[in-house]
């Protein structure tokens, strides 16, 4: 007879799809990195382009402009990366970060659906666009704790599951994240009720 496992969480996790960027770390990167993230906050608002000039938002005409051309310049990224992928062209970029969104999110890691496998145990650099009201995002190390293959069926071919856990992150930044699950909690307790 098996005794059934029990999973203890320090945080509660949500399931939400979110636009999040990975890239993977050797060793020393990683561990460089996270000692620099955990000292330095990185939770970094984005205000929307069209929330300027609506009654109860002060947001400054420079801060709206700014946010108006990252918006654009993030647009054409997509369709740039977009035409290099339908032509079968290497931007070759240098970072070699990873698109994808989250499966789920808590304060203690992140799953993930990527198209591309990365074994267990790599360490990676996150970001992660909290979208909402304002639109944020954070950025930590996590390591690869697990791997799910696609299936075909519940994981469409062509995309994996990852699980990460958070290494290197900011307390602030984790505190971010954590509201951010229990907003996203409530909403969903209020659309069912």
């Amino acid at each position: 007879m098996t005794t059934p496992t029990v999973q203890s969480r320090r945080f509660a996790r949500v399931e939400h799809p979110l636009p999040v960027r990975l890239r993977p770390l050797d060793e020393t990167e990683a561990e460089e990195l996270a000692k620099r993230l955990s000292c330095t906050p990185t939770y970094t608002e984005r205000v929307r382009a069209d929330a300027a000039g609506h009654p109860g938002t002060e947001v400054s005409w420079e801060r709206a402009a700014l946010s108006s051309v990252i918006e654009k310049l993030e647009r054409l990224e997509q369709t740039i990366q977009r035409i290099a992928a339908a032509l079968s062209v290497d931007l070759g970029d240098g970072e070699n970060w990873i698109s994808g969104v989250t499966s789920a999110l808590s304060g203690s890691g992140v799953g993930l659906v990527v198209p591309c496998k990365l074994p267990q145990g790599t360490p990676v650099e996150i970001e992660l666009t909290l979208v909402g009201e304002t639109t944020a995002t954070v950025r930590a190390v996590a390591r690869i704790v697990s791997v799910v293959h696609p299936d075909g069926e519940a994981l469409p071919v062509g995309r994996y599951h990852l699980g990460a856990g958070f290494e290197g992150i900011n307390d602030a930044d984790r505190e971010a994240i954590v509201r951010y699950t229990f907003k996203l909690q409530r909403a969903k307790l209020r659309e069912r009720a």
